[in-house]
């Protein structure tokens, strides 16, 4: 019965990550390491020739949960927010919740006792300045998204999307979504996953990217983990803190459209707020799983 509750529980902890992996704003990851599975997911991934046997029903139930979470809420975003009116609140809803994110990233990377270094600030710069430079990049070329047309360069899109969107699910703080709407890929991304346009096609072209995007990084974050976890998490703080202004610009267009009123200011001000606040209680809830039974350990 215990092993039944702990299959439960990791399905539906893998429904959550997949649906938030989707929002262009909180880092799926960061939600896994929140509840206690990202470690173990990305050792798992690593070594998933060993691991397949041993922690089979673990990568079962999360990844499922994981893949229904992703297409449930894509759908639902590609039909009913993406084009809505408040579109702008949503964006707004979404900075404060990469702003609620910072304090529980903090934890983690200082979970290890280590003091605050030099090098750990100056990892933090690398990126958060990684992330201005996206900004900066979209204010300079400008981004337009891109469609799917069936050309040869739609497919090569597709399949970065998925390569994309499988390194952000592996690394805290980077919010695969994030910068896939900075740079006119959001829009690929919830073509491929929205089951009421699913074309196969761009489904699979989107699935190998990010089959390849885990089977390489995941060895690549597992070694980085057991080695530099203090700076690894460091890096994330500044991914996460950089990611807030990346999604600026998006903002702003949905505030362009409704004449920056107070109005439309007053809501944007209170959906971050409510963001924020809904990110705390997320963290202060994966530290109560992790402190308690761990949900990792099922």
């Amino acid at each position: 019965m215990g092993e039944l509750i702990e299959r439960v529980k990791n399905l539906i902890i893998g429904y959550i990550i997949g649906m938030i992996s989707i929002l262009p704003g909180i880092s799926g990851a960061v939600v896994a390491a929140i509840f206690g599975v990202y470690e173990r997911m990305v050792e798992d991934l690593g070594n998933l020739r060993v691991k397949i046997k041993e922690d089979f029903w673990f990568l079962i139930t999360l990844g499922v949960g994981l893949i229904v979470g992703a297409i449930v809420f894509s759908h639902f975003y590609k039909n009913y927010i993406e084009y809505a009116d408040f579109y702008f609140i949503v964006i707004a809803l979404f900075m404060g919740m990469i702003a609620g994110q910072l304090p529980d990233v903090y934890t983690i990377a200082r979970s290890n006792g280590e003091p605050v270094r030099a090098s750990h600030i100056a990892w933090f710069a690398i990126g958060f300045v990684s992330m201005m430079a996206i900004v900066v990049f979209q204010i300079l070329y400008g981004i337009s998204d891109a469609v799917w047309d069936g050309t040869t360069t739609a497919y090569v899109l597709m399949f970065i999307t998925g390569l994309i969107f499988a390194v952000g699910g592996l690394l805290p703080g980077f919010a695969a979504p994030t910068l896939l709407l900075a740079i006119g890929l959001f829009g690929l991304m919830t073509d491929a996953l929205s089951f009421s346009s699913l074309n196969f096609t761009i489904f699979l072209l989107f699935a190998a990217g990010v089959v390849v995007g885990i089977l390489g990084f995941s060895k690549v974050m597992d070694r980085v983990l057991k080695r530099y976890h203090a700076l690894t998490y460091f890096t994330v703080l500044g991914l996460t803190a950089g990611s807030i202004f990346t999604i600026v610009s998006v903002l702003n267009d949905g505030l362009n459209a409704h004449s920056y009123s107070l109005g439309s200011i007053t809501l944007c001000i209170a959906a971050g707020i409510i963001g924020f606040v809904l990110s705390l209680v997320a963290s202060h809830y994966g530290r109560m799983q992790r402190a308690g039974t761990g949900v990792s350990e099922g």
